[in-house]
């Protein structure tokens, strides 16, 4: 790759080296011939002055004023005499014009007295300067300079850029496939373009290792929530088979097994879930969807729960009949959600206590408010509580930790947010944004 730049940035800048060459020339001749034909006038008009003196034309090199002679010009000095064809020019004026082998040549007619030879025509011709060669000489090997280095050059950088894109492949092909790897790609401190490259790639790398390790996570805590209930699951049927048994406790074995494979299906319910919210697959936006008859729904759906638990649960009257709260989600994501944060409210608020559904707008998100005045959590608990598996101790539910964490990847997904306030002993208050329709 590096020869094929050099090539054809080596060729590129001869293309351009050349044609600023040739426009130079062509100025330079241009100039050079203006300059040479005014020399050519101003000299063979001195040589007409000195003349007109009477200094005779065989000494007409020798007088100081005509430098055209001893700069190596050729002056031909013609007696008209009596001639009757009128020569070009007028008597005075010089005139340029061009000898048979292209050289410039000015001509000027004389008017001398007749003793003095009369009529006479001069011709001076004479080659280029030799600094108008010199010029060309040194504008070309400018060119080829120029072009020189600016090859050399960059060859330098492209060294310079290419080793250390060569560490940092080496660096990438070290670490592999392996995205828990701790080595990361070399920084470049005097690239600063290489530098932006290598800080983003690692910035992916930690990315990527903390989603590893999330991931990892993730499926140790699946695995051990699933297998709890198994485990319970298994160890109740194989004291039941050891003998038999009268018919009521069979009945109990089967009432617990079957409140495990109610939490089992539960969890597998929430794993579910969150795998569908991660890849969007269960978000399906229609059209503009009321939430209030949603949190109505929900909160007549936990109503016997809040009774039999001695709770009271109500729908604020600002998200009472009447009110409209549009947002653009699916149904089943916005129950979702009011479901997962009423059951978590109510398994944290002890009997007597209150839990409040609320709905408002600011701007342009739709808020849905869950309050309780439940035991509250721990300050240092607070900013973990969305986290997958994460279960405040508190002793109290058979929760698996995926509530939260549930409702966090389904609003996130609607592309809204959700945020937590609590306080210790005196409730939770949990909102919902979510954007209007």
């Amino acid at each position: 790759m590096r020869h094929r730049f050099l090539a054809g940035f080596s060729l590129m800048q001869a293309v351009l080296a050349a044609v600023a060459v040739w426009r130079g020339v062509i100025r330079l001749n241009e100039a050079a011939t203006e300059a040479q034909g005014q020399h050519l006038k101003d000299q063979v008009q001195i040589a007409g002055l000195v003349l007109r003196e009477g200094v005779p034309p065989e000494r007409l090199a020798d007088d100081p004023r005509f430098e055209a002679g001893r700069m190596g010009f050729s002056l031909q000095v013609e007696r008209l005499g009596g001639q009757t064809s009128e020569p070009p020019g007028r008597p005075g004026v010089p005139v340029l014009a061009a000898s048979e082998s292209g050289t410039p040549m000015a001509e000027l007619l004389v008017e001398l007295p007749e003793k003095a030879g009369g009529r006479m025509k001069l011709r001076l011709s004479g080659q280029s300067a030799p600094q108008h060669r010199r010029r060309v000489a040194g504008l070309v090997l400018g060119g080829v300079i120029y072009v020189g280095l600016s090859v050399g050059a960059a060859a330098v950088l492209t060294r310079r850029w290419l080793r250390a894109l060569g560490r940092m492949s080496e660096a990438a092909r070290r670490l592999g496939l392996d995205p828990t790897a701790k080595g990361r790609l070399p920084v470049p401190k005097t690239e600063a373009e290489l530098a932006a490259f290598a800080e983003t790639l690692n910035g992916f790398l930690d990315r990527l290792e903390a989603d590893y390790g999330a991931r990892n996570r993730f499926l140790a805590d699946a695995a051990h929530e699933l297998r709890t209930p198994l485990t319970a699951l298994r160890a109740e049927i194989d004291v039941a088979l050891r003998r038999d048994r009268e018919p009521a406790r069979y009945r109990q074995v089967l009432e617990s097994n079957r409140e495990e494979l109610v939490r089992l299906s539960e969890l597998i319910d929430g794993l579910l879930t969150l795998a569908r919210a991660d890849a969007g697959e269960s978000i399906r936006p229609t059209a503009p969807l009321d939430s209030v008859p949603l949190a109505a729904q929900a909160v007549e759906r936990f109503r016997p729960l809040a009774l039999q638990r001695g709770i009271d649960l109500v729908l604020s009257q600002e998200s009472g009949p009447g009110a409209a709260i549009p947002v653009r989600a699916d149904a089943r994501s916005v129950e979702r959600i009011l479901d997962n944060l009423l059951s978590n409210a109510l398994r944290h608020t002890d009997a007597g206590g209150r839990v409040t559904v609320s709905g408002r707008t600011a701007g342009s998100r739709a808020i849905l408010e869950i309050t309780d005045t439940g035991t509250g959590i721990p300050p240092a608990h607070v900013a973990r509580v969305f986290d997958r598996f994460y279960r405040v101790e508190s002793g109290r539910g058979a929760g698996a930790g995926l509530g939260l964490a549930i409702v966090k990847a389904l609003v996130e997904a609607l592309g809204g947010d959700v945020r937590l306030e609590s306080e210790l002993g005196r409730g939770t208050r949990v909102e919902v944004r979510l954007p209007l329709a």
